[in-house]
């Protein structure tokens, strides 16, 4: 079913807006300020947020952690909140490095980049494809230095977001999607989103997962408001979350 046939249906549009109610909707701002406080006694950084990864090898699931422990799905349901695009470069090839070694270069709005070489990321040879460098020494077609996506999504559930991070093999698929809302005039925080993993294989045969995100319902009234009051004060927030080293 397209964005359009939802428009298009108000009965079925009212049907799945009753199955995504969303704490933040009822809960207050001073609620969640109070909640966190007696938590985390107010030591909370963006960072420690739970994040979801893409799995390896073309497993098609992810694996979201939940209090009972990390649980396989096929997919996840919610806002987007909010979504940055980072950069990061090692100077080591993939798979000739220690696992977690922070990268030689970083850039949280994949503008400008902080560490060696740095500046501006459009104007960086290591940004160009064919740069990227196999465990085997060859060039390989990707960026030396790859750009990321995370997602924030907050699930009906909870009052904070998980962040999925998007591997480059993803990218085109997220853009895509988010010109199709556009296209339709729907901002990203105003509807539900499904993001699922598909396969896909390179050009070298390898099998690997790709994250495709789909339009599922509009929020409407109070719940169309309050996560667009939600996304403008978040969304500052989420701009300091750490890139991933691993």
């Amino acid at each position: 079913m397209t964005l359009e046939d939802y428009g298009n249906n108000e009965a079925q549009a009212v049907a799945v807006q009753q199955k995504h109610q969303y704490a933040v909707v009822n809960t207050s701002a001073s609620e969640i300020t109070s909640i966190l406080q007696e938590n985390t006694g107010g030591e909370l950084s963006p960072s420690d947020l739970d994040v979801v990864k893409v799995p390896s090898g073309g497993d098609l699931f992810f694996k979201v952690p939940t209090l009972e422990g990390d649980v396989p799905v096929n997919e996840i349901e919610g806002v987007l909140v909010h979504f940055t695009r980072p950069r990061v470069y090692w100077a080591e090839a993939f798979g000739t490095g220690s696992s977690g070694t922070p990268p030689d270069c970083a850039s949280r709005d994949g503008v400008t980049g902080i560490g060696n070489p740095g500046g501006a990321c459009s104007e960086c040879p290591m940004a160009q494809f064919g740069t990227a460098t196999n465990a085997d020494g060859s060039k390989g077609a990707g960026q030396a230095c790859s750009q990321r996506q995370n997602l924030f999504l907050l699930r009906p559930d909870d009052i904070l977001p998980i962040v999925v991070a998007g591997p480059p093999t993803s990218l085109k698929n997220i853009k895509k999607y988010l010109l199709r809302l556009a296209s339709s005039r729907e901002r990203f925080y105003g509807v539900v989103t499904k993001l699922k993993l598909v396969k896909a294989t390179s050009k070298g045969g390898i099998d690997y997962a790709q994250i495709e995100p789909s339009f599922v319902s509009r929020l409407e009234g109070a719940a169309a408001d309050a996560m667009a009051s939600y996304h403008d004060n978040i969304a500052p927030i989420l701009d300091a979350v750490a890139i991933d080293n691993e």
